[in-house]
């Protein structure tokens, strides 16, 4: 999973495929569903945000 941008002024993006930094990735855990680890970059922006 991963986010580009939406944080710290920088520009998100919306794509179906986009070339990334490996080091910037992480795994998704297997405890987590698809719709659980998506929301979690979106909870991340907002308390970096608040």
């Amino acid at each position: 999973m991963a986010v580009r941008g939406g944080i710290a002024g920088i520009d998100g993006a919306l794509a179906e495929f986009m070339l990334v930094d490996v080091d910037l990735m992480a795994l998704k855990p297997k405890t987590l569903t698809m719709r659980e680890a998506a929301v979690l970059p979106l909870v991340s922006i907002t308390a970096w945000e608040g």
